[in-house]
């Protein structure tokens, strides 16, 4: 949610309010899928039966998933890592990382160290539970000047073996956080959330993504022995795109899960309610997920 909305839910309503970080444009389907090629022509005798092709076996987790899209009014995506093991289901829905990325900015600022010495615990504790965009800010303005923060946060996602997102460092969007308008893959949160408990220094940021603050405890959040953080903001018309990343917890090890949502009429709501049915998806399925180890 880099820089969002912040939510609280009271008899069923959510509400919320715009959190300050970039966004970007409503992505658009794409067009007709392409017709299939034509039939090779097969020459038999007259007394031949014409050759057969064995039909291809259907995967029961990708079809489960294609029953689930149809229920939801959202364009969604998953993507799972376990070790060298991924799986990628739905769309890659194009868009800004939003306050997900608080979680690498915050390893970054426990390595750097406070200013003067300045203990950054409770700071932390807001920016990953809370998700406060003020506690967020002084944890990039700790790092130094803008390039330099960027630096330091690519490299925390470079120890997760991702050189390819680049942390946005000027403020390309009035009123939003440069950091919060990077642009992250799903993949590649996916693998960050599978070794984050494995960094160095990551193990006060992963305690706060035990503990959610009970407006923001949706999706995987609500799920046991789960460790999360979500992000969400407007594009310029105002439609929202939803994101959720989180390890899960598995009996043969942990998943690293990443979700995204473009709900079609555009709504927070409607994103939340997208990333919680994608989260159950995942819980339901966990043991047919890949599931390892991270190592130190």
């Amino acid at each position: 949610m880099p820089f969002q909305k912040y939510l609280s839910r009271s008899a069923g309503t959510v509400a919320f309010c715009i959190l300050l970080v970039s966004c970007s444009t409503t992505p658009t389907p794409g067009g007709d899928e392409p017709l299939a090629p034509p039939t090779p022509f097969v020459s038999v005798s007259p007394t031949a039966s014409p050759p057969t092709r064995p039909s291809p076996r259907l995967d029961p987790l990708t079809t489960g998933f294609a029953d689930l899209v149809r229920t939801i009014p959202a364009q969604v995506g998953i993507v799972v890592v376990a070790g060298e093991r991924s799986r990628t289901f739905g769309s890659a829905v194009p868009g800004p990382a939003w306050s997900t990325i608080k979680a690498p900015l915050a390893i970054a600022a426990i390595r750097h160290g406070g200013v003067d010495g300045t203990d950054l615990t409770p700071t932390v504790e807001a920016a990953i539970s809370n998700s406060d965009n003020a506690s967020a800010e002084d944890l990039w303005a700790s790092l130094g000047s803008a390039k330099s923060a960027a630096r330091q946060v690519q490299a925390v996602l470079a120890e997760t073996g991702d050189y390819d997102t680049i942390v946005q460092s000027g403020r390309v969007r009035a009123g939003f956080t440069p950091f919060g308008q990077t642009r992250w893959s799903l993949r590649d949160q996916a693998r960050f959330a599978w070794r984050l408990p494995c960094l160095p220094d990551a193990s006060p940021v992963v305690a706060a993504m035990r503990s959610i603050t009970a407006s923001q405890k949706w999706g995987l959040a609500s799920l046991d022995q789960s460790a999360s953080k979500g992000g969400w903001g407007p594009d310029t018309n105002g439609s929202y795109l939803v994101r959720q990343f989180g390890i899960v917890k598995g009996v043969r090890g942990t998943t690293g899960v990443a979700l995204v949502a473009a709900p079609k009429d555009g709504t927070f709501a409607s994103g939340v309610n997208a990333i919680e049915a994608l989260a159950t998806w995942v819980a339901t399925h966990q043991a047919q997920l890949p599931q390892a180890t991270c190592e130190q």
